[in-house]
């Protein structure tokens, strides 16, 4: 027999006191982390859960010298009576030279203030029964490109404003000039007024319409711009300065542009559609909308370097 001693006996390991802390720190920290998500549940009760708020994106500033400008077209039936409407547009703000000038090649114009004489809002309130159109939609195959269209610019940037999209075969148009009258033939083109607008510090702006039409064939040409030549692939452009109508509007007036009494010239081709009894006339709209450029507040603000300065 073997003799039996304490120290042959086998026990299990004994854990050292620290590992038991560890273990006992372990359990504490994970019955913690389990009460508090059972709290939030509680709390919660049966509300869903949603997505964490993204913050949206600072809508952009207009530049300073920014100004949107608002035109709308409105269709004079044949035989409609338009002189009430004059009575209420001040044209006085034209000189007699060029309210003469305008009126031999065709074109009348005037302002109106921030409510529109009612025989404006009657005739386009009888086009939307007529025609019910959304922005941008086009009137006719023969008539102007849109209804309604908002133009936005900087000071002295160009826009085109598009009011007879396609002439069809050869036409003659008596252009009158100091009193002489030649007779100019476009081909195969387009009618338009091109839009310039400049902004004064009192809040009103200097807005600007050149006839123009675009004709004959699409070509390669060189054409001027801001000191520079650029390539461009379009047509030839005739622009009738002469014509040029320039008014000074306050935010909400309206500068209204047609064909005078008697259908002629380039207020003929620009405003008038059809001949004799059965024609209609075009009334174009413009009305200043909004302008950013004020230099009573912000006489600081100036036009941005072309260039980072070196220093």
């Amino acid at each position: 027999m073997f003799p039996w001693h304490p120290s042959s006996v086998k026990h299990p390991i004994a854990r050292p006191p620290r590992a038991w802390r560890r273990v006992a720190c372990e359990r504490m920290l994970i019955e913690r982390r389990s009460f508090a998500i059972l709290a939030l549940a509680l709390v919660a009760g049966c509300s869903t859960w949603s997505a964490t708020t993204v913050p949206e994106l600072p809508i952009p500033r207009l530049p300073h010298d920014s100004v949107v400008l608002e035109a709308a077209f409105v269709r004079v039936p044949p035989g409609h009576p338009v002189d009430g409407l004059w009575q209420k547009t001040d044209e006085q703000l034209f000189d007699s030279d060029t309210r003469r000038n305008l009126t031999a090649n065709g074109i009348r114009c005037g302002v109106v203030g921030t409510q529109l004489p009612d025989e404006l809002r009657d005739l386009m309130g009888a086009a939307r029964r007529d025609q019910p159109l959304g922005e941008g939609e086009s009137l006719s195959t023969d008539s102007v490109t849109a209804v309604y269209r908002k133009l936005q610019n900087r000071s002295g940037e160009r826009s085109d404003l598009i009011v007879v999209p396609e002439i069809t075969g050869r036409k003659v148009v008596l252009f009158s000039e100091e009193g002489r009258v030649r007779a100019e033939t476009f081909n195969e083109g387009q009618a338009l007024f091109a839009v310039r607008s400049y902004p004064s510090g009192d809040g009103t702006v200097r807005v600007e319409l050149v006839p123009e039409i675009k004709h004959g064939e699409v070509k390669h040409q060189w054409v001027p711009g801001n000191g520079t030549l650029r390539h461009d692939v379009g047509r030839q452009t005739s622009a009738f300065d002469p014509l040029r109508v320039s008014a000074v509007l306050s935010p909400g007036q309206t500068l209204l542009v047609t064909s005078s009494d008697e259908p002629k010239g380039i207020g003929s081709l620009l405003f008038v559609r059809g001949t004799g009894d059965t024609s209609e006339r075009l009334i174009l709209l413009i009305r200043l909308a909004q302008t950013q450029y004020d230099d009573l507040f912000a006489p600081e603000q100036t036009a941005a370097p072309l260039a980072t300065p070196l220093d």
